[in-house]
Protein backbone atom coordinates (compact mmCIF):
# COMPACT_ATOMS: atom_id res chain seq x y z
CA UNK A 1 0.00 0.00 0.00
CA UNK A 2 0.77 3.56 -0.28
CA UNK A 3 -0.29 6.99 0.49
CA UNK A 4 -0.61 9.50 -1.94
CA UNK A 5 -0.69 13.44 -1.55
CA UNK A 6 0.03 16.54 -3.67
CA UNK A 7 2.94 19.13 -2.87
CA UNK A 8 0.90 22.03 -4.06
CA UNK A 9 0.44 21.64 -7.69
CA UNK A 10 3.59 20.50 -8.61
CA UNK A 11 4.21 17.48 -7.39
CA UNK A 12 2.17 13.64 -6.28
CA UNK A 13 3.97 12.41 -3.28
CA UNK A 14 4.22 8.67 -2.56
CA UNK A 15 4.78 7.72 1.58
CA UNK A 16 4.77 4.19 2.69
CA UNK A 17 2.70 3.32 5.77
CA UNK A 18 5.29 4.30 8.12
CA UNK A 19 5.42 7.94 6.28
CA UNK A 20 8.75 7.50 4.25
CA UNK A 21 8.48 9.28 1.11
CA UNK A 22 9.30 6.59 -1.41
CA UNK A 23 8.66 8.96 -4.61
CA UNK A 24 7.75 12.38 -6.14
CA UNK A 25 6.09 12.39 -9.50
CA UNK A 26 6.44 16.10 -10.99
CA UNK A 27 2.68 16.92 -12.62
CA UNK A 28 4.36 19.02 -15.94
CA UNK A 29 3.41 22.29 -16.82
CA UNK A 30 1.11 23.11 -13.95
CA UNK A 31 0.50 26.62 -12.73
CA UNK A 32 -1.67 25.83 -9.61
CA UNK A 33 -0.55 25.51 -6.12
CA UNK A 34 -4.18 24.89 -4.30
CA UNK A 35 -7.27 22.92 -3.91
CA UNK A 36 -5.87 19.97 -5.15
CA UNK A 37 -7.09 15.92 -5.39
CA UNK A 38 -6.54 13.03 -6.42
CA UNK A 39 -8.36 10.13 -8.38
CA UNK A 40 -7.37 6.58 -9.29
CA UNK A 41 -9.19 3.63 -10.70
CA UNK A 42 -8.05 0.66 -12.76
CA UNK A 43 -8.17 0.06 -16.04
CA UNK A 44 -9.90 -3.41 -17.53
CA UNK A 45 -5.69 -4.76 -17.50
CA UNK A 46 -5.46 -4.35 -13.73
CA UNK A 47 -3.17 -1.32 -14.32
CA UNK A 48 -3.79 1.60 -11.67
CA UNK A 49 -3.97 5.52 -13.62
CA UNK A 50 -4.28 8.33 -10.96
CA UNK A 51 -5.65 11.58 -11.95
CA UNK A 52 -4.21 14.89 -10.40
CA UNK A 53 -6.51 18.12 -10.17
CA UNK A 54 -8.01 20.64 -8.62
CA UNK A 55 -10.73 23.29 -7.62
CA UNK A 56 -10.36 26.45 -9.83
CA UNK A 57 -7.47 24.63 -11.81
CA UNK A 58 -7.25 24.69 -15.92
CA UNK A 59 -6.25 21.33 -16.54
CA UNK A 60 -6.47 17.74 -14.84
CA UNK A 61 -2.92 15.17 -15.59
CA UNK A 62 -3.57 11.43 -15.59
CA UNK A 63 -0.53 9.55 -14.94
CA UNK A 64 -0.27 5.53 -16.01
CA UNK A 65 0.61 2.94 -13.48
CA UNK A 66 4.17 3.40 -14.17
CA UNK A 67 3.65 7.42 -13.77
CA UNK A 68 3.98 8.52 -17.02
CA UNK A 69 1.85 11.41 -18.02
CA UNK A 70 -0.52 10.40 -20.23
CA UNK A 71 -3.35 13.64 -20.68
CA UNK A 72 -3.28 17.08 -19.43
CA UNK A 73 -6.96 18.28 -20.07
CA UNK A 74 -8.53 20.30 -21.78
CA UNK A 75 -6.33 22.07 -23.66
CA UNK A 76 -8.34 25.21 -23.90
CA UNK A 77 -8.42 27.87 -21.52
CA UNK A 78 -11.89 27.73 -19.05
CA UNK A 79 -13.61 29.10 -16.07
CA UNK A 80 -12.26 26.43 -13.82
CA UNK A 81 -12.63 22.91 -13.17
CA UNK A 82 -14.78 22.23 -10.10
CA UNK A 83 -14.41 18.12 -9.66
CA UNK A 84 -13.36 15.33 -11.42
CA UNK A 85 -14.16 11.46 -11.33
CA UNK A 86 -12.13 9.12 -12.61
CA UNK A 87 -14.00 5.44 -13.23
CA UNK A 88 -16.00 3.32 -15.26
CA UNK A 89 -19.94 3.53 -15.27
CA UNK A 90 -20.76 0.97 -18.08
CA UNK A 91 -20.06 -2.48 -17.52
CA UNK A 92 -16.81 -3.87 -18.93
CA UNK A 93 -15.81 -0.76 -20.32
CA UNK A 94 -12.65 1.23 -19.69
CA UNK A 95 -12.68 3.90 -17.04
CA UNK A 96 -13.35 7.66 -18.24
CA UNK A 97 -13.01 11.09 -16.71
CA UNK A 98 -15.75 12.81 -15.82
CA UNK A 99 -14.89 16.90 -15.31
CA UNK A 100 -17.50 19.50 -14.33
CA UNK A 101 -16.74 23.04 -14.41
CA UNK A 102 -17.52 26.11 -12.95
CA UNK A 103 -18.81 28.63 -15.59
CA UNK A 104 -21.59 27.23 -17.57
CA UNK A 105 -19.38 24.26 -19.24
CA UNK A 106 -21.01 22.26 -17.61
CA UNK A 107 -20.54 18.34 -17.30
CA UNK A 108 -17.71 16.62 -19.85
CA UNK A 109 -17.21 12.71 -20.55
CA UNK A 110 -13.64 12.25 -21.73
CA UNK A 111 -11.95 9.00 -22.94
CA UNK A 112 -8.60 8.64 -21.34
CA UNK A 113 -7.34 9.35 -25.30
CA UNK A 114 -8.61 12.92 -24.57
CA UNK A 115 -11.61 13.03 -26.60
CA UNK A 116 -14.74 14.24 -25.21
CA UNK A 117 -17.50 11.15 -25.48
CA UNK A 118 -20.46 13.56 -24.60
CA UNK A 119 -20.94 16.73 -22.83
CA UNK A 120 -23.95 18.52 -21.02
CA UNK A 121 -24.33 22.26 -20.99
CA UNK A 122 -26.86 22.79 -18.74
CA UNK A 123 -25.13 22.56 -15.53
CA UNK A 124 -23.89 26.24 -14.96
CA UNK A 125 -21.77 25.97 -11.96
CA UNK A 126 -21.04 22.67 -11.04
CA UNK A 127 -20.01 22.01 -7.24
CA UNK A 128 -18.94 18.07 -7.12
CA UNK A 129 -18.92 15.28 -8.74
CA UNK A 130 -19.20 11.20 -7.39
CA UNK A 131 -19.98 7.86 -8.35
CA UNK A 132 -23.60 6.28 -7.28
CA UNK A 133 -22.84 3.52 -5.01
CA UNK A 134 -22.96 0.15 -6.74
CA UNK A 135 -26.43 -0.13 -5.12
CA UNK A 136 -28.00 2.17 -6.70
CA UNK A 137 -27.53 1.04 -10.67
CA UNK A 138 -28.82 3.23 -13.74
CA UNK A 139 -32.53 1.94 -14.29
CA UNK A 140 -32.33 1.43 -17.79
CA UNK A 141 -29.34 -0.80 -17.63
CA UNK A 142 -28.78 -2.51 -13.66
CA UNK A 143 -25.46 -3.32 -14.17
CA UNK A 144 -24.20 0.24 -15.09
CA UNK A 145 -23.88 2.96 -12.70
CA UNK A 146 -24.30 6.49 -12.86
CA UNK A 147 -22.59 10.10 -12.19
CA UNK A 148 -24.56 12.00 -9.34
CA UNK A 149 -23.37 16.16 -9.19
CA UNK A 150 -24.58 19.19 -7.62
CA UNK A 151 -24.72 22.31 -9.35
CA UNK A 152 -26.31 26.05 -9.13
CA UNK A 153 -30.09 24.34 -9.29
CA UNK A 154 -29.85 23.16 -6.02
CA UNK A 155 -30.69 19.39 -6.87
CA UNK A 156 -28.41 15.98 -7.55
CA UNK A 157 -28.33 15.71 -10.96
CA UNK A 158 -28.01 12.10 -12.27
CA UNK A 159 -26.46 11.25 -15.52
CA UNK A 160 -26.06 7.60 -17.15
CA UNK A 161 -22.76 6.46 -18.83
CA UNK A 162 -23.39 8.27 -21.91
CA UNK A 163 -23.90 11.77 -20.43
CA UNK A 164 -27.74 11.52 -20.45
CA UNK A 165 -29.62 13.15 -17.76
CA UNK A 166 -31.76 11.27 -15.62
CA UNK A 167 -34.32 12.38 -13.39
CA UNK A 168 -32.92 14.67 -10.63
Amino acid sequence: PRILTLDGGQAIVEFDPAGNVVARHEIPDNDAVAGGFLRTAVDKSGRRLIAASGVGWQQLHLFDHDWKPTLAFPKDKNPGIADVQLAALATDAEPQLYVGYWGGVGVQGVGLDGKRRWAIRSFNQVVQLTVAPADLPNSADPSAKTLWGTSDRGTIFVLGPDGKPQPE
